[in-house]
C-alpha cells in the first residue's frame, strides 16, 4: 500500500498506534469535552444505520448518547489506557503543573483550537462554519501557547493543517510557528502529500470505506454475534485489502 493512502487509513487509529509503539508511557488525551459528546453522538448514528441495514429498528432512547460518552470514556482509560483530559472546560494550565516535572511531548492536532477550523483538512466534530456556536467550547491558541510555555515539552509536533495555511504568511498556522520558533523551538517539516486535494481524496477514501464497507461487515457480524473477534477482524482486513488495492 502507497504509504500516504496508508496514512490516511491509519489516521482514525492514531491513538492506538500511539499506545502501541509506547506502552509504559503516561499519555493524557486531551480534547474538548463537545468534540467527546459529538463523537457519541456520531457513534449512535452509525449503530443505528448499521441496524437499519439487517431490518432492525432503533428505539429513541434519549439516554443513549450518554451511554456512548461514558463507553467513549471508558475506551480511553481501559483499553487505550489513556488518562482522559476534558479541556474546556478544565484549563491546560493545571495540566501544565502537572507534567511539567516530567519529560513531556505534545502532541497537537490544530483542529482542537478555535482559530484553525478554517486551515485543517476535518473540522473538530459539530463545527460547520465560523458561525456555529459550539466554537467557543473549543481550545484556543493562547491557551495551548500557555502550557506549552509552563510544560516545557522537549519536542512538540504539529498536524491537521493544510498545506494552503503552511504557505500564507499571514494564516493562523504561519503565526503559531513563528510563535513556536520565538519560544527556541526549531521547526522541521515531516512527510506532506503534494497537494490539499490530495489529501482531501484520501481521508474522502478512508471515510466512503467506513460508510459503505465498514458498516455492512458491522451488520453481517451483528447477526452473528460479537463472539468470533478473530473473524470479525479478518472480515475487515480482507474488506480494506480489497477496497484500498483493488481498484474499488
Amino acid at each position: 500500500m502507497p504509504i500516504r493512502l496508508r496514512n490516511a487509513v491509519l489516521r482514525p487509529s492514531a491513538h492506538a498506534l500511539m499506545r502501541r509503539m509506547m506502552s509504559d508511557v503516561k499519555i493524557f488525551l486531551v480534547m474538548p469535552e463537545i468534540c467527546l459528546r459529538c463523537q457519541a453522538v456520531a457513534d449512535v448514528d452509525l449503530i443505528r444505520r448499521t441496524l437499519n441495514l439487517i431490518g432492525r429498528d432503533v428505539k429513541d432512547d434519549p439516554n443513549r448518547t450518554e451511554r456512548y460518552v461514558e463507553l467513549n470514556k471508558m475506551m480511553v482509560s481501559k483499553l487505550l489506557r489513556m488518562i482522559l483530559y476534558l479541556s474546556p472546560p478544565q484549563t491546560l494550565k493545571k495540566l501544565a503543573y502537572d507534567v511539567r516535572q516530567q519529560e513531556t511531548v505534545v502532541d497537537l492536532d490544530v483542529d482542537y483550537m478555535l482559530e484553525f477550523q478554517g486551515e485543517c483538512y476535518t473540522m473538530a466534530p459539530a463545527v460547520a462554519s465560523r458561525e456555529s456556536p459550539e466554537l467557543p467550547k473549543l481550545g484556543t491558541v493562547e491557551r495551548v501557547l500557555k502550557f506549552i510555555k509552563l510544560a516545557k515539552p522537549k519536542l512538540v509536533t504539529v498536524s491537521e493543517m493544510t498545506l494552503k495555511s503552511l504557505r500564507d504568511s499571514k494564516s493562523s498556522t504561519a503565526q503559531l510557528l513563528r510563535r513556536l520558533q520565538a519560544m527556541g523551538y526549531e521547526v522541521e517539516y515531516g512527510d506532506m502529500v503534494s497537494s490539499d486535494e490530495e489529501a482531501h481524496e484520501l481521508i474522502n477514501r478512508t471515510e466512503d470505506f467506513m460508510n459503505t464497507k465498514l458498516i455492512k461487515i458491522l451488520a453481517d457480524h451483528g447477526e452473528e454475534g460479537f463472539g468470533h473477534l478473530d473473524e470479525f477482524e479478518q472480515k475487515i482486513a480482507k474488506a480494506m485489502k480489497e477496497y484500498f488495492l483493488g481498484g474499488n
